[in-house]
C-alpha cells in the first residue's frame, strides 16, 4: 500500500531548503508513487535537471506561502475550490 500524496501546506515542508526539494524530486520518495525523475530522460517523458529545478522553486514557494495566492497579479480567488470561488459570470458583474 502506498502513502497518500503529500500536502505541501503542512508546516514541515516550509522548512525544506532548495537542496532537499531538488533531492526529493530527483531521487523520488520511497514508499510513495513519486518516481526518481533523474532516471527518466526528457525524451521518454522524464524531467531535465532544469525542469526539476523549476518544480523545486514552485513547490518551495507553495510550502512557504501556503499556496499560490500571494503571487503578485494572482487574483485572491486563485487556489480556492470551485465551490468557494465566484463564477466568471458573477465576477463580471461586480
Amino acid at each position: 500500500m502506498t502513502k497518500r500524496p503529500a500536502n505541501f501546506w503542512e508546516d514541515k515542508f516550509a522548512n525544506y531548503n532548495t537542496d532537499t526539494w531538488y533531492w526529493r524530486i530527483s531521487r523520488g520518495v520511497p514508499g510513495t508513487q513519486m518516481p526518481r525523475w533523474e532516471l527518466h530522460d526528457a525524451h521518454r517523458g522524464g524531467l531535465s535537471p532544469e525542469q526539476r529545478l523549476n518544480i523545486t522553486v514552485l513547490l518551495k514557494y507553495i510550502a512557504q506561502n501556503k499556496g499560490l495566492a500571494k503571487l503578485k497579479g494572482v487574483e485572491s480567488e486563485y487556489g480556492k475550490p470551485p465551490s468557494a470561488a465566484s463564477s466568471p459570470a458573477t465576477a463580471a458583474t461586480k
